[in-house]
This record gives C-alpha cells, sequence and structure tokens, in this order.
C-alpha cells in the first residue's frame, strides 16, 4: 500500500539519500542515469537532494551497498519533486538482501504537482509491489539487507526530472 502524505514523523529513521546530508554517494549508477560516452552523472548533488536531469530517462538508476535492519512495521518514505520536462510515471526502490533476492516497490509520480515536495510511503515493507530476483533461499530477508537501489521502472524512454529530497526507512 502506498500513501501520499505532507509530513511524516518516526522516531527512528535511517537516511539512504537527504538534501540534509553532505554526502551523496553510490556504489554504481547504471543505465541512462550515466552518459557511458562522456562518463557524466545525470543525477547529482544538488540542494534539494539528488537530482536526477540531464539525459536520464526511466532506463537507469544507482545502487548502494549499505547494511540496514528492518522490520515488517518500517516504512519506505520517498519524498520527490518533479520538475518541468519528466514525463517518468513513476520510480521503483528496491531492497537486496544478503542471498541476493532483489523486491522492490513502485512509487506512482504521473500526478504530482511540479516543483511541489510530496512525500510517497511504502507502508509494508514485507509486501513488496513486486520480485526483481527471487534469491538463494525463496523469501526476502528484512533483517538482511545488504543493498538499495533507487531506479526508473524501465518503462520507456520517458525523461527523468526529480529531486530526491529524501529517500529514508523509519521504524515505529
Amino acid at each position: 500500500m502506498l500513501l501520499t502524505l505532507s509530513s511524516l514523523s518516526r522516531a527512528n529513521e535511517t537516511i539512504l539519500i537527504s538534501s540534509e546530508k553532505s554526502d551523496f554517494s553510490t556504489s554504481a549508477v547504471y543505465g541512462t542515469w550515466l552518459d557511458q560516452t562522456m562518463g557524466n552523472l545525470q543525477i547529482t548533488k544538488g540542494p534539494a537532494g539528488a537530482e536526477i536531469s540531464g539525459y536520464a530517462t526511466t532506463r537507469g538508476g544507482i545502487n548502494k551497498t549499505q547494511n540496514l535492519k528492518v522490520s515488517d512495521g518500517d516504512t519506505l518514505n520517498l519524498e520527490l519533486s518533479p520538475h518541468a520536462g519528466n514525463k517518468a510515471h513513476a520510480l521503483n526502490i528496491l531492497l537486496e538482501d544478503g542471498n541476493g533476492a532483489q523486491v522492490g516497490w513502485r512509487f506512482d509520480i504521473s500526478k504530482l504537482p511540479l516543483d511541489k515536495s510530496t512525500l510517497l510511503v511504502a507502508i509494508n515493507l514485507s509486501n513488496p509491489d513486486f520480485v526483481n530476483k527471487p534469491g538463494s533461499k525463496g523469501k526476502f530477508d528484512l533483517q538482511n539487507i545488504t543493498g538499495w537501489h533507487l531506479q526508473g521502472d524501465f518503462s520507456s524512454d520517458d525523461p527523468v526530472k526529480v529531486s530526491i529530497t529524501k529517500l529514508s526507512i523509519s521504524s515505529k
């Protein structure tokens, strides 16, 4: 289930991307979020957080190796602002566990207002929207997350023009 909220206050929050973080590092940038000919990133650290622009389309993304432990009741939070020229319908957040399983949540951004920060929340981490890879053990292990991905939905070559203000996981 996905909610759209104006704000969220949770006791414990693990920040993955934020406009407040001074560093913005990833393990890899792939697809159209990396200009293969020039080596230029189409996702950069900006004043509003992570800026996805330039030649980025829905056929790209970033990933980061990061050990996390989450629970069923935790939420995945994506705060973003679409900008003029954005044609992407959705962004995906994937979590990967130590057994190679990848599960994801689809965040519909097609009807969000331009240049206005909106918080989208996936409220059930034990029930992902899709399984990208089943992994060696068959069941996704929330207590053994080894990394995450932020990516387009790979549905088209539509341009992605958004600012990610915050990507986080919150506990009760």
